[in-house]
C-alpha cells in the first residue's frame, strides 16, 4: 500500500500588499492511502489565510510534508514553508519557517529536496531567492542554513522551478517570465552560491519582455557513459 497526495491553491488574494483574510480561500492538502489503484482513508490540511499551495515535497519516511505558500496574509509571513505530519489518521502542523531575507512576502514556490533528505531548497517567485533549510534525520525542519539571489538579468517575479544534480553539486534554477534562463547555483555549507545565467536561445530575443514565453517546469537527466 502508498500514499497518494494532492494539494489545491485554495482562492488566492494576488496583487495585494496586504492581502486580506475575507478575500482568500486556504488551500487544503489531501492526502489518500493507495492501493490497487484504489484510495480510500481521505484527510486533509487548510489553515486560514494560507493559500497559493504549490512546492511540494515528501519526506522518504512518508511522514512529513513540506509545502510552500505563495499568497499568504501579511501576520503569517513566517508561513512561507510549512511542514506536515501524517499520523495516518490526520495530518498535523509540525513546524512553519519564514522564507528569503526580507520582512515582506517573498512568495516561496518552488522547492526541492536533496536526495539523502538533509537539505530542502525553495525558490521565491518575487524575490528570486533560493532559501536553504537542514533537516533532521526524522523530517523535521533543524535550521535554515541561507539564502541566496540570483545575479545577473533578474527582474523581480521571474524565478520558478529547481533541479538538483545528480551530483548534489549544483542547483538550477529556472527564470520563467522575463530572463528565459537557467540560472546555477553551487551548493556549499552555507546554502547555495550563485555562479552563473545561461539564456535560452530558443527564446533569447524576448528578453525582458513578459508573457511571450511561460516556462514553467525544469528537469534533468543522469547521462551516464
Amino acid at each position: 500500500m502508498g500514499v497518494i497526495a494532492v494539494s489545491l491553491w485554495g482562492i488566492p488574494h494576488f496583487f495585494a500588499k496586504d492581502p486580506l483574510l475575507k478575500e482568500l480561500k486556504p488551500s487544503r492538502i489531501y492526502v489518500y492511502d493507495f492501493n490497487n489503484g484504489e484510495v480510500s482513508n481521505s484527510r486533509y490540511f487548510e489553515e486560514e489565510g494560507l493559500s497559493g499551495a504549490v512546492g511540494f515535497n515528501w519526506h522518504n519516511n512518508s511522514k512529513h510534508i513540506y509545502l510552500t505558500y505563495f499568497n499568504i496574509v501579511n501576520d503569517k509571513a513566517d508561513n512561507g514553508i510549512v511542514v506536515l505530519g501524517d499520523t495516518d489518521k490526520k495530518l498535523t502542523k509540525v513546524s512553519n519557517h519564514r522564507t528569503g531575507k526580507a520582512e515582506f512576502i517573498d512568495e516561496a514556490c518552488w522547492t526541492a529536496i536533496s536526495k539523502d533528505q538533509t537539505r530542502l531548497y525553495v525558490c521565491s517567485y518575487i524575490t528570486n531567492e533560493v532559501t536553504t533549510f537542514e533537516l533532521n534525520p526524522d523530517g523535521t525542519v533543524a535550521k535554515k542554513v541561507g539564502v541566496e539571489r540570483r545575479k545577473d538579468y533578474q527582474p523581480n517575479e521571474d524565478s520558478k522551478d529547481l533541479f538538483i544534480s545528480p551530483d548534489n553539486k549544483y542547483i538550477y534554477m529556472l527564470g520563467s517570465f522575463f530572463s528565459y534562463s537557467v540560472n546555477t547555483l553551487e551548493i556549499t555549507e552555507n546554502g547555495v552560491a550563485y555562479k552563473q545565467q545561461y539564456t535560452l536561445k530558443e527564446t533569447k530575443d524576448e528578453v525582458g519582455n513578459p508573457g511571450v514565453y511561460d516556462l514553467v517546469g525544469l528537469d534533468g537527466f543522469d547521462l551516464k557513459k
